[in-house]
């Protein structure tokens, strides 16, 4: 299964899991060889992911149960920008530097864009890579896709910065973290908006005690 998509969700409503698996099929046309591994249950992302992080797929795609693949070269699109060995993880919106709040969105130069969706639908658009890619610090956990296998740190615990603990473990380990200049856009967001800022602060508070330097 070398060149093989292994999908990856953690997932509590099947519905929306569904809409995901249909976009990823009519994204691959039968192409590509894909998989997908739900998680029901999880406590933890960075636990529920390391339960697929070294399964034999070369291409992991880390994503919400709340996304769907809009971009039909989506599958020929990623491993375009994997040709670089020197890439080890692509998201579609992220950070060029993390700023000292460790809140992505707050960093002064923002790449990428998304199609969201809170009860209407609307672009999300950051700044675009000029060339194929923009190498970034961190990006948005929304959708996580890489070549190698590095373990996710289960220190950081709850459904908060593991995509900002990720991006930097995969940095530590010598790969880019980049976010694709897109000729469509990628992904449909269906966020909506609920935020748990209480739990979010109290994990960014262990991200910093973690990864603060």
């Amino acid at each position: 299964m070398d060149n093989g998509f292994l999908f990856v969700t953690a997932v509590n409503d099947e519905e929306l899991y569904q809409q995901l698996q249909d976009s990823v099929l009519m994204a691959n046309n039968d192409e590509f060889n894909v998989d997908f591994h739900p998680i029901y249950g999880a406590k933890s992302l960075t636990k529920a992911y390391n339960e697929a992080a070294f399964k034999p797929h070369k291409y992991k795609v880390y994503v919400h149960q709340d996304v769907e693949i809009i971009n039909p070269n989506f599958f020929k699109d990623v491993k375009s920008i994997f040709r670089s060995k020197k890439v080890g993880m692509i998201g579609v919106a992220g950070a060029k530097k993390l700023p000292k709040s460790c809140v992505w969105w707050e960093a002064e130069q923002l790449f990428g864009q998304v199609v969201e969706d809170r009860g209407s639908r609307n672009l999300l658009k950051f700044a675009e890579p000029e060339e194929k890619y923009e190498k970034v610090q961190a990006i948005d956990g929304l959708i996580m896709i890489t070549q190698y296998d590095v373990k996710w740190d289960e220190q950081i615990p709850g459904f908060h910065f593991y995509d900002i603990s990720q991006s930097v473990r995969f940095q530590q380990e010598g790969y880019l973290v980049v976010v694709p200049k897109q000729e469509e856009v990628w992904c449909l967001h269906k966020c909506g908006n609920d935020f748990d800022s209480v739990s979010y602060l109290k994990t960014r508070d262990i991200f910093k005690n973690s990864y603060g330097k």
